[in-house]
């Protein structure tokens, strides 16, 4: 199975300990820092929602082997940035530049970047201080033969033992499924909604006298009773 997404982004929440930390270097530059972890190895991740090459939505988790980095780390044209919520209009930091260090220890990939005086910086610095911002993320790539899929106790997983490509690390305060917020009721949300999509197309495909604008519109209702459960 192939994700329909080249490129991918995941999106991690890390305890106290590992927390991503805004601090000043001592010395005569008060040079001000961030570091923090981009992605953790051996531990499932959130469950994730994709599309994948036939267009069927697939539930799963994925979990990281420790040398996921190792060559994409060694590669000589390695060009990561350090930026908000995966946008390269706010970058903070670059590995080309040497402002960005990428390294791997047992826990997962560590990042340290060095902010430029810049007000995009100084606003992170202080979101992170304050606790506004608590998750990272990356963006990646994967080749087909690096990974594997497994279903275990009727839960997919997807082992990534290479990644072919590192774009970006990123701080990120509205990723698309917060940590375990995912729960069983977005499962089936998810789920609902793509059966309702399957039936549009098989409804196309008959050419049912059901007009298609009333479709939609279920679709929207549906959009809506999502919303409004969400925030109830």
């Amino acid at each position: 199975m192939r994700l329909k997404n080249i490129k991918e982004v995941r999106n991690f929440t890390f305890t106290n300990e590992k927390i991503t930390r805004a601090n000043i270097l001592t010395g005569e530059t008060n040079q001000r820092q961030i570091n923090g972890y981009a992605s953790v190895f051996n531990e499932p991740s959130k469950l994730i929602a994709e599309i994948d090459d036939d267009g069927t939505m697939q539930m799963f988790y994925e979990v990281l082997k420790p040398n996921a980095f190792d060559d994409v780390l060694r590669s000589e044209n390695l060009d990561v940035i350090y930026c908000i919520d995966h946008d390269p209009a706010r970058l903070i930091a670059r590995s080309k530049a040497n402002t960005l260090q990428l390294t791997v220890d047992n826990y997962g990939l560590k990042f340290n970047a060095l902010l430029p005086n810049t007000s995009v910086a100084g606003d992170l610095y202080e979101n992170i201080r304050a606790k506004n911002y608590t998750e990272n993320s990356f963006c990646f790539t994967v080749d087909p033969e690096d990974e594997v899929w497994e279903e275990v106790d009727g839960e997919l997983y997807r082992y990534i033992n290479k990644v072919s490509g590192l774009y970006d690390v990123s701080s990120v305060v509205n990723p698309a499924y917060n940590g375990t917020s995912l729960s069983l009721r977005g499962k089936n949300e998810l789920k609902k909604r793509s059966e309702i999509e399957q039936s549009v197309e098989k409804t196309e495909e008959k050419q049912e006298e059901k007009p298609v604008e009333q479709v939609k519109n279920s679709l929207d209702n549906l959009e809506l009773e999502i919303f409004l459960a969400k925030n109830n």
